[in-house]
């Protein structure tokens, strides 16, 4: 890759297959050979991978979720919550037909989600500061305003630069959409996790122009993209306990988000950059520089602190390198 910030598509898709065959290894294991009972269940070893990938040759978000939760199950040796989770999987293993070949945006819901899948993802989104453990779904009305305007910002990014539109739908075809509930005390504007790859969630809620969602498209999918990065080498190398301030964000974080922020901000600074010059008659020039003005501060902010205190791989050396070429020249 000559710039690792630069969409990819190629190698994007050469990891897609690689994640594959490692989820059907692992769930393989887990549900013929780690499972405390000999399995007499639904799923068939000769037949896995074709049921777990359906016709796209990729599994739902549901599927990641699924693999997660029997994988904590069996670290904690709760054999009826292992139990459970095999369940759960077999039912969604029957109706998801693989992840979405195509955009697909629904309501985070039980009226758009089979109920296992709401339960498995749910439990993949919810995070350890409570932003996204109680969320409400939007209404048919507004999931269908939503995805025209996530459309509309797709229409913007291809229309500039189609590499990136490409990319972000081949990391993240389904999104889902929700807001926080009525107690919840912060609200967020999206998130993607690993356990859920394939995926994002976004606040509808927080949808200010269509620039603002095509580079919101972009930071989402920029972390699922970090995600395939880890899976062979480790990026940052601090301890996961540690914590670290930034001149623009005093409350301590760990390493491993600092560089997540940076990274995104970067690639965010990236594609705003393409957009602009592709000239699109659509465009609001003056608030995408705006955005991209703030992705940059952001980057440098956290710069400052990876710099000073990250301990980072050669990979995450690499990455970082190829952040900075993009913001500071």
């Amino acid at each position: 890759m000559s710039n690792y910030v630069l969409p990819n598509l190629k190698w994007i898709t050469d990891v897609r297959a690689t994640l594959v065959e490692r989820i059907v290894l692992s769930l393989d294991h887990l549900i013929f050979e780690a499972n405390p009972k000999q399995y007499r269940g639904a799923l068939d070893r000769e037949t896995l991978q074709r049921t777990l990938v359906g016709p796209g040759d990729f599994p739902s978000a549901s599927i990641f979720a699924a693999n997660s939760a029997l994988i904590e199950a069996a670290l904690s040796n709760a054999a009826s919550q292992f139990d459970d989770r095999l369940e759960q999987l077999e039912r969604i293993s029957a109706t998801t037909g693989g992840a979405p070949q195509s955009l697909n945006v629904i309501a985070f819901s039980d009226i758009a989600l089979d109920p296992d899948e709401l339960v498995l993802l749910q439990r993949a989104y919810a995070d350890d500061v409570g932003l996204t453990v109680s969320l409400v779904a939007p209404s048919e009305e507004e999931v269908s305003q939503a995805t025209a305007q996530i459309q509309d910002a797709l229409d913007l990014i291809g229309s500039s630069s189609m590499p990136w539109k490409q990319e972000i739908l081949a990391l993240a075809p389904q999104i889902y959409l929700a807001s926080p509930s009525a107690v919840a005390t912060r609200t967020f504007g999206g998130a993607a996790v690993f356990d859920a790859f394939g995926s994002v969630l976004m606040n509808p809620d927080q949808f200010e122009s269509t620039e603002q969602i095509a580079l919101s498209l972009v930071h989402e999918t920029s972390h699922l993209q970090m995600f395939l990065f880890h899976l062979d080498d480790p990026v940052v190398l601090n301890d996961e306990k540690a914590a670290y301030s930034s001149p623009l964000r005093q409350q301590p974080r760990p390493m491993e988000g600092i560089f997540h922020a940076m990274w995104v901000s970067a690639r965010m600074v990236a594609a705003g950059i393409d957009i602009l010059d592709g000239n699109s008659s659509k465009l609001d020039r003056e608030k995408l520089q705006s955005i991209i003005d703030d992705s940059a501060n952001a980057y440098r902010d956290c710069a400052v602190t990876v710099s000073k205190e990250g301990k980072l791989s050669l990979l995450g050396e690499e990455l970082f390198a190829s952040a900075d070429s993009i913001v500071n020249g």
